[in-house]
C-alpha cells in the first residue's frame, strides 16, 4: 500500500509525462493488488479455486510457533 501511495504521489510531481504516467500506472497496480488478495481469498472460500496447501502449512506453523511462545 505504501508503494502504491508513494508512486501515485510521485507521478503528480514529475515533469516528464511519460515517467509520470508510468509511475501512476505502477502505483495503481500496487493499490489494485491489495484488493485482489482479498478477492482471491473469497474465491477460495466459495470453492471456485482450490486452496494452496503450502499456504496452509505456513499458517499452521506460525500459529503453532506463537502458541508455543505463549506457553
Amino acid at each position: 500500500m505504501i508503494l502504491g501511495v508513494l508512486c501515485t504521489a510521485a507521478s503528480l510531481f514529475t515533469d516528464n509525462q511519460v515517467v509520470g504516467a508510468a509511475t501512476a500506472i505502477t502505483g495503481a497496480a500496487f493499490l489494485w493488488s491489495i484488493r485482489e488478495l482479498f478477492e482471491q481469498e473469497e474465491r477460495v472460500k466459495k470453492g471456485w479455486w482450490p486452496e494452496n496447501p503450502a499456504k496452509n502449512r505456513c499458517i499452521r506453523k506460525r500459529v503453532k510457533e506463537s502458541a508455543d511462545k505463549v506457553k
